[in-house]
């Protein structure tokens, strides 16, 4: 909570782009353990909500990926936000590793189900060339 109340002190420049890197350093003895409250008070709201914007944006993606792999996927994200919440996994380099994996293969795994579901109908692809070739 002293995380909380720092920032909640600091000046409207600070309240939007945050205290610095490694600004934790110089005002407590301890590292926060939260991944959003650490990205609150070194980067600030523009910070925090760039990190939320990522997760909703691969939350999102779920709803696109192959039917068989999202259960999976969807676990395998939901994991990676509530150990975000305990430490901080994406200030170490063995974290952003698996968290680029991750994405990257909701990235890969949203772009198939995309291809399938257009390969299964091919009705629709027909209709979407005659509206084109009519404009």
């Amino acid at each position: 909570s002293q995380y909380l109340y720092a920032y909640a002190a600091g000046h409207p420049f600070q309240l939007l782009f945050g205290f610095g890197p490694e600004s934790w350093e110089r005002a407590f003895d301890v590292y926060p353990h939260n991944t959003l409250i650490s990205t609150l008070y070194e980067l600030g709201a523009v910070g925090a909500g760039a990190m939320l914007l990522l997760w909703a944006w691969m939350a999102a993606l779920l709803l696109r990926v192959r039917r068989d792999e999202r259960l999976m996927l969807g676990a395998a994200h939901l994991t990676f936000f509530l150990l975000n919440m305990g430490t901080m996994p994406f200030w170490q380099v063995e974290g952003l590793a698996l968290y680029g994996v991750l994405c990257g293969y909701t990235l890969f795994s949203a772009r198939a189900g995309a291809q399938q579901r257009r390969v299964a109908r091919p009705g629709l692809q027909r209709s979407l060339r005659a509206r084109a070739v009519v404009r």
